[in-house]
This record gives structure tokens, C-alpha cells and sequence, in this order.
């Protein structure tokens, strides 16, 4: 817009000096000026021409990543986790993935793929270190079950692993214990790096569990 404005004062001066050069007596230097007036109005209007004849292309803004921060807003959740997977769900041994904790269930994040875990359906979570896992496990047949019965797969995985004399890392696992169609079933974590955030999240999922009785 701003072009054709300046190109219509410059036309209307253009036409004023032309015709002023034309009335008054020969005079060089009115003829060059309102021959440059000419010519700058032609420049302006084509540059108009030109600015008008172009198309607005708006480069559309990526998509937010969905980061573990977004998402725990997304999900309302009060505790967010990064934690690797050990047991109990389809994904590799020590796949990463988030958990978060919500008012009635815990999600957990495996790349494009969630896993609802409702609290209703959680019998027990704790966090154990590696060395308590062991000292529940007996390097027997019988005791492989016993350490299956109380910590599912985990205990079968830490209680037979050799610790490396090198390794000084006391590890440390999120065990989750729940009704699967009317069975125990678990699925357990490494959350060595955070053992805090899991023991909210197992406070949490206490809290939220009526009372049993048990029938002896």
C-alpha cells in the first residue's frame, strides 16, 4: 500500500512539473527534473505491481514436543519418573520410559506406546535395593520360586545375577504388585537414580488401598 501512495503523489508532482514546464520558457533544468519525477513514478508503480503480485507463504510453527514436562501437565500428574522397565510389561529388560503418577491410575511411556495401571488394581508397591532382593532369594529351585512369588520375574532376575566387584552401585527397583484377572501379577522398574520420586509414588498408591483382611 505504501508503494501506490508513493507512486500516486509522485505522478500527481510529475504531472505538475510537466505541465509548469510546458507553460513556462525552455528550461534545462525543469525538463531533467520532471523527467526524473517520470521515472521514479514508473519504478514505484512496478514495484507495487510487483509487492501486490506476491503471495504470503506462512511457515508453519512445528508441533510442541511432547516432553515428559507436557505430559505430566497433560495427564494431571502429581509425580513423573524416568525410570528403565525390568519385568512385567512387553518391552526389552532396561528399556526406558516414563511413569507418571495420576489420581487413579499410573501411566507408564514407552516411546509411542502408554500402559494404564490402575491404583484400584494395585495389591502392593515397594521399593527394594538389590541387596534385600537377595536376601529373599536362595540359589535353589525352591527358593527361585519363593523370590518369584515375592518380587515376580525381578526376583529371579537380581537374585541369580553375579554383582560385579566393580560395580559399587546399590541398585534400587520399583516393584508394583496387581490384580490380573483375578492373579497376582507384577511389574517391577530400576529407579536407582530416583529413589525419592518412587517412594512418593508408592506412598501414593498406599494410600489409596482399602484395607484387606486376610484369612488365615
Amino acid at each position: 500500500m505504501g508503494w501506490l501512495i508513493a507512486g500516486i503523489i509522485s505522478g500527481v508532482i510529475t504531472v505538475v512539473a510537466f505541465a509548469v514546464s510546458i507553460t513556462a520558457p525552455v528550461n534545462m533544468a525543469n525538463a531533467f527534473a520532471a523527467v526524473a519525477l517520470l521515472i521514479a513514478t514508473v519504478v514505484l508503480l512496478l514495484r507495487y505491481r510487483k509487492a501486490k503480485g506476491k503471495t504470503s507463504t506462512t511457515v508453519p510453527k512445528p508441533a510442541p514436543k511432547n516432553t515428559p514436562r507436557k505430559r505430566a501437565a497433560d495427564l494431571c500428574a502429581s509425580v513423573s519418573l524416568w525410570a528403565k522397565h525390568m519385568a512385567g510389561l512387553p518391552m526389552p529388560e532396561s528399556a526406558p520410559c516414563y511413569l507418571y503418577l495420576c489420581i487413579d491410575r499410573v501411566v507408564i511411556d514407552r516411546d509411542n506406546t502408554s500402559y494404564d495401571l490402575p491404583i484400584s488394581k494395585i495389591t502392593d508397591a515397594v521399593v527394594k535395593t538389590e541387596t534385600e532382593i537377595r536376601s529373599n532369594y536362595v540359589s535353589s529351585i525352591g527358593g527361585a520360586v519363593a523370590g518369584g512369588m515375592l518380587f515376580g520375574p525381578l526376583g529371579a532376575i537380581v537374585g541369580g545375577r553375579t554383582k560385579k566387584k566393580e560395580d559399587r552401585t546399590i541398585h534400587s527397583y520399583l516393584i508394583f504388585s496387581y490384580d490380573k484377572s483375578g492373579e497376582v501379577d507384577y511389574i517391577s522398574f530400576d529407579i536407582t537414580h530416583d529413589p525419592k520420586r518412587a517412594k512418593k509414588i508408592v506412598t501414593a498408591c498406599k494410600a489409596h488401598q482399602p484395607p484387606r483382611t486376610v484369612h488365615l
